[in-house]
């Protein structure tokens, strides 16, 4: 594992941090209006009214940086205004989207290890993993706020660029993403997004980007999609490899941390919580679509 890269570290100054926290009351970030793209370039604007140079140059900073970076982590923002500054921070980079419908589903979504999703006995978070597999087509990005860690030092954040994936060493995690690298899989879709199986590449060719999380996989296989036994084993391996690719950053989130994901472009998870039940760690998290991409509503 490797420590956060002074690349991928943003360090934002206290008197900067200071004055988007003054400036976040002025905005409304209710959950009612956040569904409306208009709502969210209004209150990208209003930041920018209140907050001035303070908001506007570190917009112009994190989307310089994040351009060619895979993540990008903003640290030293406040903590208590964390709703306000994920939102208009991350609606620079698109439409803030939620295309499900249920009571839990939030445009602003609390991330608690005492709710995240268990198949088998094994959290899904914990595993190296792409957002929106379940989509026809994956969110960009995905920005996540520290609002506590672990009280423990549990939970660190892993995280791995395609470009480091593909620049792996010879050995066989480098053979196993090239024989992944333009394989078209099925990738089971949300009821809410229309359901069924839609076959894509989990690497596309030219390795431009990346989709994975194996049990969007399994979900498809399970509801008839055909895979052979020599893809399934592929899969099977390439997973577990991943795991212990030695290009993992390793980091643990601070409070007032802004994790920014370019989905397409870097996985991510999160180590093991020995207590889901009683850990303290919260994460706020908001997923974009870049404009001009089509909505996960959409199809592709």
């Amino acid at each position: 594992m490797n420590p956060l890269p002074s690349e991928h570290l943003l360090e934002v100054p206290a008197s900067q941090a200071r004055s988007l926290a003054a400036a976040a009351p002025g905005l409304d970030v209710a959950e009612s209006v956040l569904r409306d793209r208009e709502h969210q370039r209004r209150t990208v604007a209003r930041m920018s009214e209140l907050a001035g140079a303070a908001f506007d140059d570190l917009v112009a900073e994190t989307h310089r940086r994040i351009r060619h970076s895979g993540f990008l982590l903003l640290r030293g923002l406040s903590p208590e205004r964390g709703r306000e500054l994920l939102i208009s921070i991350s609606s620079t980079f698109g439409e803030l989207v939620e295309p499900y419908r249920q009571p839990w589903s939030k445009v602003v979504r609390h991330i608690q290890p005492r709710t995240d999703r268990v198949v088998d006995g094994h959290v899904l978070n914990e595993h190296l993993h792409t957002d929106g597999t379940d989509w026809n087509g994956p969110n960009d990005y995905t920005c996540l706020f520290c609002v506590r860690p672990d009280q423990n030092g549990e939970g660190r954040s892993h995280l791995l660029t395609l470009k480091a994936l593909l620049d792996t060493p010879a050995g066989r995690l480098r053979r196993l993403t090239e024989q992944i690298t333009g394989l078209r899989l099925p990738w089971r879709i949300a009821d809410e997004l229309g359901g069924g199986v839609h076959w894509a590449p989990a690497i596309t060719e030219g390795g431009q980007e990346i989709r994975w999380l194996r049990y969007s996989v399994s979900e498809a296989v399970a509801e008839g999609a055909e895979l052979d036994p020599a893809t399934e084993k592929l899969l099977a391996e390439f997973e577990a490899d991943l795991e212990e690719c030695p290009a993992v950053v390793d980091t643990v989130l601070e409070p007032g941390d802004l994790l920014i994901i370019d989905n397409k472009h870097c996985l991510h998870a999160r180590t093991a919580i020995s207590d889901l039940a009683t850990s303290d760690r919260e994460l706020l998290r908001t997923k974009v679509t870049a404009d001009g991409s089509p909505r996960p509503t959409d199809g592709s």
